[in-house]
């Protein structure tokens, strides 16, 4: 009796640990598709491409603009970010402020768009700015999608050499 008490306690710590090895294996499956996901997404098919600007005005407090791009694929917009890079290397977050009310769904079809004219509180004189737009695409993470720098001097609108 007690060998048969003793097989079944192995047998149970035993059938114990391959399900928690098997949870963790999951586990860190998945937390390394959820950090490598959004890069290789990111990288290899953004929703948005060929992004540019144009109707770029520069006024003494900043900058106005509307972006055009390329939209690849169907996808829930959800918000831009916005920075300056300085002179240094390092980028300072601006709030982007939205003149025109627009009323146009957000989700657009696939396709060439025009969006919302955009601006962006400058300070005077030459400076370059990046942008990141943010997307839900389905899957378990935001596709964001990066573009820029873009460099204004003057009332022009130039692209950094590359």
């Amino acid at each position: 009796m007690r060998n048969k008490a003793k097989v079944a306690a192995k047998f149970a710590i035993g059938r114990a640990l391959s399900v928690m090895y098997g949870a963790m294996v999951g586990i860190g499956f998945w937390a390394v598709i959820l950090m490598v996901g959004p890069v290789i997404e990111a990288r290899f098919y953004p929703v948005i491409k060929d992004f540019t600007i144009e109707d770029v005005v520069r006024t003494p407090t900043g900058v106005l603009f509307t972006p055009h791009f390329y939209k690849q694929r169907t996808a829930f917009y959800q918000g831009s970010s916005w920075e300056v890079v300085n002179e240094d290397g390092s980028n300072v977050r601006v709030q982007a402020q939205l003149p025109v009310v627009f009323t146009a769904p957000e989700t657009g079809p696939v396709g060439p768009r025009v969006g919302r004219q955009i601006f962006l509180p400058l300070p005077e004189g030459p400076q370059c700015f990046i942008g990141t737009y943010f997307h839900d695409t389905g899957f378990f993470w935001q596709a964001a999608t990066k573009f820029g720098p873009f460099c204004v001097h003057e009332k022009k609108i130039q692209l950094p050499p590359s």
